[in-house]
Parts: structure tokens; sequence; C-alpha cells
């Protein structure tokens, strides 16, 4: 590209959508991610952890995705969506005001360079992030009925780090 900072990526393929989201709530801090190729995680914050602010944690639920499913993302453009305006258009730009979101920012660009991955971000309003707030929140029997809507077809699903529901 002769340094003019142009880039083709049509030689790469697409990754299943990622969905992304974190709850803080007084009774539940946690996050959780769901990829339409069927792998989900979901965790409860710590205590330290759960006192930092909301755009921090929806960045941590895209990090933890991209440490779990990145090995499959290899010179692929990766659709995450994300229901925290602050997070989704720092990823979008690489870049924070906000020291605490550089930090993940960092660990996602290197975890892009060592996939050969391209984060394609998105937002869509929580309301329609049924399936990964479902996760945040530990509620698995409204993340299962979800699911039926949300992947009519079916998906073999995967929980990373546990065996599958």
């Amino acid at each position: 590209n002769t340094g003019k900072g142009y880039f083709d990526y049509s030689h790469f393929e697409r990754a299943p959508r990622l969905y992304t989201d974190a709850a803080k709530e007084r009774r539940h801090t946690g996050g959780g991610y769901f990829s339409e190729c069927g792998a989900y995680n979901y965790w409860t914050y710590g205590s330290s952890t759960s006192r930092q602010p909301i755009d921090y944690l929806e960045g941590d639920a895209v990090l933890r995705a991209a440490q779990e499913l990145g090995h499959s993302w290899h010179r692929k453009v990766v659709p995450v969506y994300i229901d925290n305006s602050a997070f989704e258009r720092s990823l979008h730009k690489g870049r924070s005001k906000a020291p605490r979101l550089n930090i993940i920012l960092r660990q996602l660009f290197v975890l892009s360079v060592k996939h050969e991955c391209i984060f394609e971000t998105h937002w869509l309003a929580s309301k329609d992030n049924v399936l990964a707030d479902a996760l945040s929140r530990g509620d698995l029997s409204r993340f299962k009925s979800a699911l039926g809507e949300h992947c009519p077809g079916g998906v073999h699903l995967r929980r990373y780090g546990v065996p599958p529901i």
C-alpha cells in the first residue's frame, strides 16, 4: 500500500457475529458473550472489578471473548455487537480518552495482530442484545428461550471453561 494507509480486507472471510454485554447492578455484576458459531460464556465479577465503570466492564466482555475465540478468527472480519456506545466507538477508533479503556484496546489490538483478524464494531440497543444480556445477568433460562428465536435453525452450544448446558 506504499504507506498510504489503504487496506483491503476483501480476502478476509466473515466470522460469525459476536454479541457481548456486561451488567452492573447492586446485587449482580457480570459479563457474557454469545457467538453465532455456538460459543458462549458468562461470569460474575469479583468485588474489585465490579467497582469499575460499566464501559470498562463492556470492554472486558469483548476482551474475554477475543481471548477465548480468537484462535478461530484467523484472517476473518469479526462483527462485534456492543450495546455500550462509549466502548463501541472507542473500539471502532482504536483509542479512547479514558486510560482504563486504552488498556483493553491495546490488548485487543495485540490479539487482532496475533490472530490476523479485524474487529467490525456495531452498536445495538440494549433491548436488542437479548442473548448476551441474559448471559451477563446469569439468566440461563432467558438465554435458552431467546436462543430459539435468534437461531431458529438451532445451534450447537458450547460454553468455554465448563461443560455445555
